[in-house]
């Protein structure tokens, strides 16, 4: 039944629903509260990423188990300037729809920009939810929300060179960098940063967060929950160091935040890593040690003999077996050990896979683990003689190089490019990899089989000046981080690329 629309034109000073003397229409059957929508709306991600000059697709779930089976009207409030979003309406009975987004060539990017989704029934209540919508640039592009231009430049001293070494995400998202000022008295420091590319002011004095003195070199940096730990180097050995969330020493962690290891050695290639079990593992070039929650050696802890002639490299897997690369024998060498530092007899041959028989100096210089529960890895050969391409290659499970990537499960990588660092698969299988000969730099990508991904920068490269280290992937808004020393300032450049 249509509600009765009243004009009350009267002068009655009793008149019981307001005020008469001017004229009010209103509608006695409205109670001033919309009925119910009948249906819930959730969308099938927190977030959204649209490329410049492409479209992507939001998914919208209909609960109806309220009771309302009718069409339900999509629309979207709060875009950025160049993006769109195209009307639409889920038809009666739809448990499930999309929104398509558009952004133009000249869609400003960066992000996460809020938006909402706005579902309106026939009769009834409007459902909102929200969405975190990043804007990107072409593959392998600057992101110019980062530091203006998606370079971060910092110069801790000017009257010294810096290095790089590492980079990390923290708990909340927040990137840290690890290094050391200086050559002949080294200090190492660990400074952090905001999204938006400017120096944390929260964290250590002036943002500069905390320095490790006494020669020492940061090389390695991961987070126990908000707070990092460092894995750090002196003449006579590493130690690893703990650093509270606003960038002072850990007092509480070993002697005044740093917890020695019993090792003499100061090799270069250390490695950390957390299992979620809250331990504290230090891989050095000869051994693997276990740190409690106070920073202390746990003498308990007996993985296995040493087999590679040296540790270069580690990560964990998806179930968190410890993978080791190195050295043995000149060949190139991995092992998994289980979370107590065994040797897995179930990986390759006695827990290790050899390839490359006969190459003298060989490093497994970096490893990541893989979706499918396998890794990947680069690695490389210093011959007096012959010199030869660093490679790409792609292992299963099982401890076999897997032939269905590249050439029987190996990728050469490029020429003049003496050491390959980094490398991590994307939530998309596409492989990222940072090589450097110390005065130049190249981000490389590939696709899950090896190939190069051509859609990626020039050719499936982006060259950078300096010697490239450190490399992240924000999977939330679709970005790589890459850290590099800049020849020019002599401190360190931060560039932000869009995957």
């Amino acid at each position: 039944m249509r509600a009765l629309l009243l004009t009350l034109l009267g002068c009655a000073d009793n008149d019981p629903v307001g005020d008469t003397d001017s004229g009010t229409t209103i509608d006695p059957m409205d109670t001033g509260t919309p009925p119910p929508s009948g249906f819930t709306m959730t969308l099938e991600a927190v977030s959204v990423r649209v490329v410049q000059g492409a479209s992507a697709r939001v998914g919208v779930t209909l609960s109806r188990d309220d009771g309302y089976d009718g069409p339900v009207a999509l629309a979207v409030t709060g875009l950025p300037a160049g993006v769109e979003a195209a009307a639409t309406t889920a038809p009666a009975g739809a448990d499930a729809w999309e929104i398509e987004l558009t952004a133009s060539g000249s869609a400003s990017p960066g992000g996460p920009f809020a938006v909402t989704v706005l579902g309106s029934p026939d009769d009834g209540d409007l459902e909102t939810a929200e969405i975190g919508l990043f804007v990107a640039g072409p593959p392998g592009s600057p992101d110019p929300s980062f530091s203006f231009d998606g370079t971060l430049t910092y110069d801790i001293d000017p009257q010294e060179s810096e290095g790089l070494n590492a980079l990390a995400f923290d708990a909340r998202g927040r990137l840290l960098a690890a290094g050391q000022r200086g050559t002949s008295d080294a200090e190492g420091f660990l400074l952090r940063f905001t999204d938006d590319g400017a120096l944390d002011t929260d964290f250590g004095p002036q943002g500069a967060g905390p320095a490790f003195p006494d020669g020492a070199v940061a090389q390695m940096v991961v987070r126990a929950g908000d707070a990092p730990l460092v894995l750090a180097r002196r003449e006579l050995g590493y130690f690893v160091a703990a650093v509270t969330i606003d960038g002072a020493p850990e007092t509480a962690w070993g002697a005044g935040g740093e917890a020695v290891l019993s090792v003499n050695s100061n090799n270069t290639y250390p490695g950390l890593l957390q299992p979620s079990t809250g331990r504290t593992l230090a891989v050095t070039p000869d051994a693997i040690r276990e740190l409690d929650t106070g920073g202390t050696e746990n003498a308990a802890f007996a993985p296995s003999a040493q087999t590679l002639e040296r540790n270069a490299s580690t990560t964990l897997d998806l179930d968190e077996h410890i993978l080791v690369g190195g050295t043995g024998d000149d060949v190139y060498a991995i092992e998994r050990r289980d979370p107590d530092g065994v040797l897995d007899p179930t990986f390759g041959v006695d827990g290790q896979l050899r390839f490359g028989a006969g190459v003298q100096n060989c490093w497994v210089r970096a490893l990541a683990p893989t979706a499918d529960g396998g890794g990947l890895g680069v690695a490389m050969w210093f011959p007096s003689s012959v010199p030869e391409n660093p490679i790409l290659f792609r292992f299963d499970a099982a401890g076999q190089l897997d032939a269905a990537f590249g050439s029987g499960g190996t990728v050469e990588l490029a020429t003049g490019l003496s050491v390959y660092s980094e490398v991590a698969e994307q939530a998309d299988g596409r492989i990222v990899v940072v090589g450097t000969d110390f005065i130049t730099s190249r981000v490389e990508r590939f696709n899950p089989d090896g190939s190069r991904d051509l859609s990626f920068g020039t050719a499936g490269v982006v060259e950078l000046a300096g010697s490239g280290r450190g490399l992240l992937l924000d999977e939330v808004a679709g970005r790589i981080v890459v850290g590099v020393a800049d020849p020019n300032t002599e401190g360190i450049d931060i560039l932000r690329l869009w995957q």
